[in-house]
């Protein structure tokens, strides 16, 4: 192979790589530049259940997604068939019995915010935030009273957590034969249909 003809190839090979690498990353979804990005990993969604009335267990979903725009809307999509309570088998009925995943796999959770008041603070400050939060579960819409803490941890990331827990009404979003159904195979008397939610989610400004 003459010099020349392996110089095109190396070319060539650059940019097909380049492209393949430029496609891959406009593939992954961004908040618009002036707006913010959940960094799930080090994000937490947690619920209560409560059982004959006295036992408390603590259960999370571990896989979330979302995004704060730079108007200050929160957009945040949990995907349900990654409950965990710690025990298999739970989580199997949680997902088929409780939630039917396969006919709702997510649910999303929306709320509007201050965006110039979250810009404004310095780091290491926090404010305290009353405002409804909407969740679209289960095929069903709801609005619920929150309360919340934004607090500006790093130049570039801010923490939004709850400060009171979030109520969630199984009977409201459609989910009351299923608890129903949760308690019959699990041989409980009881399951409680309110369900304390709290959340810990770290934003990284977007476009940085």
């Amino acid at each position: 192979m003459t010099r020349s003809r392996h110089s095109r190839l190396l070319l060539a090979a650059g940019f097909a790589s380049a492209a393949v690498i430029g496609h891959a990353a406009d593939a992954t979804p961004k908040a618009a530049a002036g707006g913010w990005t959940l960094a799930a990993t080090d994000s937490r969604l947690a619920f209560v259940s409560i059982k004959n009335d006295a036992v408390g267990e603590v259960h999370r979903f571990p896989a979330l997604g979302g995004t704060v725009d730079a108007s200050g809307r929160l957009a945040l999509e949990i995907a349900l068939d990654a409950v965990e309570t710690g025990v298999p088998i739970r989580n199997e009925r949680m997902r088929t019995t409780l939630f039917d995943t396969a006919a709702h796999p997510t649910a999303k959770v929306s709320a509007q915010v201050d965006a110039a008041a979250v810009r404004a603070l310095p780091v290491g400050a926090s404010l305290s935030v009353a405002t409804p939060v909407t969740l679209s579960l289960h095929g069903l819409s709801g609005e619920l009273p929150g309360e919340f803490r934004i607090t500006h941890v790093s130049a570039q990331q801010w923490r939004v957590s709850t400060e009171a827990p979030l109520i969630v009404n199984a009977a409201t979003f459609g989910l009351g034969e299923g608890v129903e159904a949760l308690r019959n195979v699990a041989k409980l008397q009881a399951i409680s249909a309110a369900v304390p939610v709290t959340a810990s989610l770290l934003f990284d400004l977007s476009g940085r």
